[in-house]
């Protein structure tokens, strides 16, 4: 049997019978073949329309992830950076209660420049993190301003944080890298013989070194090795051991007048110095077993300035809280002053 009934003349007779609507096929806002066939188009109205997202609203959607992801992790990173200047100052007061009250110049140089380092970046890292932390809350709310206004706004504050935590951690790393130093080696013809210095009571012999350079705040590392040669054979005696010495530094200009400890000596001032070096095996080298030797001093001289990075590290610890005080600021003005 046919599906469908028809009158001899070929009309329906169900024509006044509601008929149920198709949606297959067809492209959007066109009847589909069936309804074509059966008369039954649908109507335009009926077929819903998908509005197309402009790529400028794409382009503003991504600066809006990006803002609530910056002040976040610039936050964290404050946070690092004052846990490691927490650690140096932690360091410093160990060894002050190790050492009680250092009196040596280079041990109360080497303190300072570690507890300014470590103030320095604890301060840098605590405004990194405040910062951060506000400009992440700041920038949840809302934007009240136009949309090229607030891109542009948000931008600059972006751009503010950003280069304040690229200042900040160069402060981190500056108080890591190894301090630059310059070696100086001596051969036994740079050393003569020098008398006794006027506020050294040792007994012994005493030899200087040719003159070098050093900045102001350089403390020195020697090295220095001595040989006793017998005048008559050239054979190393005492199984090559050099007996007792110590190193000195002084100034070039008076090197009798001016000797210190090397090791516990800082350059007071720029100019040139010498190692003075105090030969104890014998009284004299005419009498006992020093008679008829002769010594040989060679040395490696290391002279390096433990404060070089300061300065840097104190114009960076300025200008990191600096930069992140400029971008909250210009955040709170635009909010406060942004139309409602």
């Amino acid at each position: 049997m046919s599906p469908m009934t028809t009158h001899e003349d070929g009309s329906d007779p169900f024509r006044h019978l509601p008929r149920e609507r198709s949606f297959v096929g067809g492209p959007a806002g066109m009847p589909s073949p069936r309804d074509s066939e059966n008369g039954y188009g649908v109507p335009p109205h009926a077929i819903p329309v998908t509005q197309d997202v402009e790529p400028s609203d794409l382009r503003q959607a991504r600066p809006s992830r990006e803002r609530r992801h910056l002040p976040r992790a610039a936050a964290w990173i404050g946070l690092l950076v004052l846990a490691a200047g927490a650690v140096q100052l932690l360091l410093v007061a160990t060894d002050l209660v190790q050492l009680g009250t250092p009196s040596e110049p280079r041990v109360l140089l080497r303190l300072n420049t570690q507890l300014n380092q470590g103030a320095l970046t604890s301060f840098a890292g605590a405004v990194l993190a405040a910062g951060g932390f506000y400009l992440h809350r700041g920038q949840q709310r809302p934007p009240t301003m136009a949309a090229s206004s607030a891109v542009s706004e948000t931008r600059l504050h972006r751009n503010l944080l950003a280069l304040s935590v690229l200042v900040t951690l160069a402060v981190v790393v500056l108080s890591v890298l190894p301090t630059p130093s310059r070696n100086v080696a001596y051969n036994p013809g740079d050393f003569r013989p020098l008398a006794q210095p006027t506020n050294v009571t040792s007994y012994g012999a005493y030899r200087v070194s040719r003159n070098f350079w050093a900045d102001r705040g350089s403390v020195f590392d020697a090295n220095v090795q001595i040989t006793w040669n017998d005048n008559r054979t050239g054979a190393a005696l005492f199984g090559g051991q050099p007996g007792t010495f110590e190193v000195y530094a002084a100034s070039a200009s008076s090197p009798r007048e001016s000797p210190k400890i090397a090791a516990s000596f800082v350059v007071p001032t720029d100019g040139f110095y010498v190692l003075v070096v105090w030969l104890g095996r014998c009284p004299t080298l005419t009498k006992g077993e020093c008679a008829n030797t002769t010594p040989y001093v060679q040395a490696q001289l290391r002279a390096f300035v433990p404060t070089t990075y300061l300065p840097a590290q104190l114009g960076g610890g300025i200008a990191g809280p600096g930069l992140v005080i400029l971008s909250a600021a210009g955040l709170r003005s635009k909010n406060r002053f942004a139309p409602p």
